[in-house]
Protein backbone atom coordinates (compact mmCIF):
# COMPACT_ATOMS: atom_id res chain seq x y z
CA UNK A 1 0.00 0.00 0.00
CA UNK A 2 1.47 3.31 -1.41
CA UNK A 3 2.44 6.05 1.34
CA UNK A 4 0.25 8.97 1.21
CA UNK A 5 0.50 12.81 2.10
CA UNK A 6 -0.96 12.28 5.67
CA UNK A 7 1.16 9.38 6.43
CA UNK A 8 4.14 11.98 5.13
CA UNK A 9 3.54 14.35 7.36
CA UNK A 10 2.88 12.10 10.26
CA UNK A 11 6.68 11.61 9.59
CA UNK A 12 7.68 15.09 9.19
CA UNK A 13 5.94 15.82 12.49
CA UNK A 14 7.64 13.07 14.07
CA UNK A 15 11.26 14.12 13.07
CA UNK A 16 10.44 17.64 13.83
CA UNK A 17 9.51 16.88 17.10
CA UNK A 18 12.03 14.94 17.64
CA UNK A 19 14.93 17.28 16.76
CA UNK A 20 12.76 20.37 17.99
CA UNK A 21 13.01 22.26 15.00
CA UNK A 22 11.47 25.80 15.25
CA UNK A 23 11.10 28.62 12.79
CA UNK A 24 11.76 32.17 13.40
CA UNK A 25 8.42 34.13 12.83
CA UNK A 26 9.87 37.55 13.35
CA UNK A 27 14.08 37.71 12.16
CA UNK A 28 16.72 37.12 14.88
CA UNK A 29 18.38 40.11 13.65
CA UNK A 30 16.34 42.14 14.84
CA UNK A 31 17.32 41.00 18.73
CA UNK A 32 20.76 41.33 17.68
CA UNK A 33 20.21 45.21 16.81
CA UNK A 34 18.12 45.27 20.14
CA UNK A 35 21.12 44.93 22.15
CA UNK A 36 23.60 46.35 20.48
CA UNK A 37 21.85 49.22 20.38
CA UNK A 38 21.62 48.91 24.31
CA UNK A 39 25.55 48.39 24.59
CA UNK A 40 26.03 51.03 22.64
CA UNK A 41 24.00 53.95 24.10
CA UNK A 42 25.02 51.99 27.82
CA UNK A 43 28.88 52.78 26.26
CA UNK A 44 28.28 56.24 25.07
CA UNK A 45 26.45 57.57 28.47
CA UNK A 46 28.00 55.70 30.86
CA UNK A 47 31.62 54.26 29.74
CA UNK A 48 32.78 50.63 30.51
CA UNK A 49 30.38 49.94 33.11
CA UNK A 50 27.18 51.59 31.49
CA UNK A 51 28.41 49.23 28.03
CA UNK A 52 27.97 46.61 30.78
CA UNK A 53 24.70 47.64 32.14
CA UNK A 54 23.26 48.58 28.25
CA UNK A 55 24.32 45.49 27.13
CA UNK A 56 22.21 43.68 29.91
CA UNK A 57 19.24 45.72 29.25
CA UNK A 58 19.19 45.90 25.91
CA UNK A 59 19.80 42.12 25.61
CA UNK A 60 16.85 41.66 28.09
CA UNK A 61 14.51 43.99 25.99
CA UNK A 62 15.55 41.61 23.21
CA UNK A 63 14.32 38.48 24.64
CA UNK A 64 11.30 40.07 26.11
CA UNK A 65 10.74 41.37 22.13
CA UNK A 66 11.74 37.90 20.95
CA UNK A 67 9.05 35.69 23.08
CA UNK A 68 6.11 33.87 21.02
CA UNK A 69 7.97 34.95 17.70
CA UNK A 70 9.69 31.21 17.32
CA UNK A 71 7.36 28.61 16.50
CA UNK A 72 7.54 24.53 16.22
CA UNK A 73 7.89 22.98 13.00
CA UNK A 74 5.25 20.25 13.66
CA UNK A 75 3.17 23.02 14.27
CA UNK A 76 3.53 25.32 11.08
CA UNK A 77 3.17 21.90 9.55
CA UNK A 78 -0.13 21.13 11.58
CA UNK A 79 -1.71 24.58 11.72
CA UNK A 80 0.18 27.02 9.51
CA UNK A 81 0.28 25.37 5.64
CA UNK A 82 -2.08 25.19 3.47
CA UNK A 83 -3.61 21.67 2.15
CA UNK A 84 -1.26 22.89 -1.01
CA UNK A 85 1.82 23.36 0.86
CA UNK A 86 1.67 20.42 2.60
CA UNK A 87 0.94 18.15 -0.69
CA UNK A 88 3.98 20.34 -2.57
CA UNK A 89 6.14 19.34 0.72
CA UNK A 90 4.70 15.79 0.60
CA UNK A 91 5.54 15.74 -3.13
CA UNK A 92 9.52 17.06 -1.99
CA UNK A 93 9.75 14.46 0.69
CA UNK A 94 8.90 11.74 -1.88
CA UNK A 95 11.25 12.99 -3.70
CA UNK A 96 14.18 12.84 -1.90
CA UNK A 97 13.27 9.43 -0.64
CA UNK A 98 12.83 8.12 -4.21
CA UNK A 99 15.83 5.81 -4.03
CA UNK A 100 14.65 3.90 -0.44
CA UNK A 101 12.19 1.22 -0.94
CA UNK A 102 9.53 1.29 1.29
CA UNK A 103 5.99 -0.55 1.24
CA UNK A 104 4.04 1.79 3.88
CA UNK A 105 3.85 4.46 6.62
CA UNK A 106 4.68 1.80 9.46
CA UNK A 107 8.34 0.76 7.27
CA UNK A 108 8.96 4.45 6.22
CA UNK A 109 8.95 5.60 10.02
CA UNK A 110 11.01 3.12 10.91
CA UNK A 111 13.62 3.07 8.30
CA UNK A 112 13.67 6.60 8.68
CA UNK A 113 13.56 7.06 12.39
CA UNK A 114 16.30 4.30 12.67
CA UNK A 115 19.13 5.60 9.84
CA UNK A 116 20.58 9.09 10.78
CA UNK A 117 20.85 9.38 7.47
CA UNK A 118 17.62 9.26 6.19
CA UNK A 119 16.89 12.00 9.57
CA UNK A 120 19.18 14.10 7.75
CA UNK A 121 17.91 13.69 4.60
CA UNK A 122 14.67 14.64 5.27
CA UNK A 123 15.31 17.46 8.45
CA UNK A 124 17.56 18.86 4.82
CA UNK A 125 14.31 18.56 2.31
CA UNK A 126 11.51 20.02 5.26
CA UNK A 127 14.11 23.07 5.69
CA UNK A 128 14.62 23.44 2.46
CA UNK A 129 11.23 23.41 1.31
CA UNK A 130 10.41 26.30 4.24
CA UNK A 131 12.99 28.44 3.58
CA UNK A 132 12.18 28.18 -0.21
CA UNK A 133 8.69 28.10 -0.79
CA UNK A 134 7.42 29.68 2.83
CA UNK A 135 10.12 32.35 3.46
CA UNK A 136 10.58 31.00 7.11
CA UNK A 137 14.22 30.32 9.10
CA UNK A 138 14.71 27.09 10.41
CA UNK A 139 16.18 27.31 13.98
CA UNK A 140 18.25 23.27 15.09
Amino acid sequence: MPVNQQELMKVAVELSEERNLQVTIIESGKGACIAGGGALLGGLFGGPVGLAIGGTLGSILAAWNGSGKFKSVAEVILEDMTPTQRENLANAIKIALQDVSWEDAVQLTTLIMTNDSLKLLLMNEICKYLKNEMGLRVIM
